[in-house]
């Protein structure tokens, strides 16, 4: 029997590196430890779209996502993020859990404004696909 899509992919979180105590990937599996929580997305339900191709021997990975919320805290905290060495971890299509970059091959991102959301993305490279978290 083939393997059915439960839904979009979603629930997904932004871990800065810094907030991460281990980060060891086995396989196709990844395990994670963090000092502090990740923070939640608050991505716009239907709103997550990942991509993932493959260029000179790299897989490249970009997360886009709507943020309803336009105030300048959430501008504050976004502006952050662009700064900051990133690790998304969100819920695939099929149910899993997944992260997308590593300490290694950190996501980069940015944000523009406009029809009344933030719309975010995170891009990065790296080895391997999306590990599965452990």
């Amino acid at each position: 029997m083939a393997n059915l899509n439960v839904s979009a992919a979603h629930s997904l979180q932004l871990v800065p590196i810094n907030r991460l105590s281990k980060f060891a990937q086995i396989k196709a599996g990844v395990m994670l430890v963090f000092l502090e929580q990740p923070d939640e997305a608050e991505a716009i339900p239907g709103s997550i779209r990942i991509t993932t191709n493959t260029e000179d021997g790299k897989i490249k990975k970009s997360i886009s996502y709507k943020r309803r919320i336009v105030d300048r805290a959430t501008a504050n905290l976004l502006e952050g993020y662009k700064v900051t060495r990133l690790v998304a971890i969100y819920t695939d299509e099929t149910g899993n859990q997944r992260v997308a970059g590593s300490p290694d091959y950190p996501l980069k991102f940015s944000y523009t404004s406009g029809d009344g959301v933030f719309t975010c993305k995170l891009e990065g490279e790296g080895n391997t696909i999306d590990p599965f978290i452990i």
